[in-house]
């Protein structure tokens, strides 16, 4: 049915709406395909640009997950030559990691330093360590670890007075390197 049909049609039957309706639905029920095909030519940018840009984030969230589960299986196999990580009820220790960012917002840079400092020589590091066997209970404990590392002794940042002092020694000049030995002989730092 063409439109000058539709319209003679409607203009013989004003008063009855539903059928006109009915017929215009089936003519573009008919007519769909080609509708949307038509539809994409017109507007092809704004679709791609979108679908690509998802398609590149979830591609970058997903790597740098997987970097996060394999710095942890690197790390604990250093202390551990025949580590093999466990997963509770064999859920993917990515799945577990990628929920979890979801669900709080954290960042995956939040989680690398949280295994750095879980396997640095710090003894509090060193308490967590013997438990921590996992990606879950890595993410299970991180409120403890993110505590613990905040205020370790040997950060700098969060000690006033080694702050205090770092501050004088940049004034200075010194180098890191020096500033951090001459802390570590002013006994501020471990």
């Amino acid at each position: 049915m063409t439109r000058d049909e539709i319209l003679k049609y409607y203009s013989a039957n004003y008063h009855d709406y539903s059928k006109i309706k009915l017929m215009l639905n089936r003519i573009v029920d008919e007519h769909e395909e080609e509708i949307q095909t038509l539809h994409k030519k017109l507007n092809p940018s704004k679709e791609i640009k979108i679908q690509e840009s998802k398609n590149e984030l979830l591609q970058k969230q997903q790597t740098e997950i997987g970097r996060i589960v394999n710095l942890f299986d690197v790390k604990r196999k250093s202390i551990q030559a025949n580590f093999v990580r466990v997963e509770y009820r064999n859920v993917d220790g990515e799945y577990l990691l990628r929920k979890h960012l979801h669900e709080t917002q954290r960042t995956p840079q939040m989680f690398i330093d949280a295994i750095q400092w879980l396997f640095s020589k710090n003894p509090k590091a060193g308490f967590h360590r013997e438990y921590i066997m996992n990606i879950g209970n890595l993410i299970k404990h991180f409120n403890t670890l993110e505590h613990q590392s905040m205020h370790s002794q040997e950060s700098i940042q969060y000690s006033e007075e080694a702050q205090v002092w770092a501050n004088v020694y940049k004034k200075k000049g010194f180098s890191d390197q020096v500033i951090l030995e001459k802390l570590r002989e002013g006994g501020y730092l471990e």
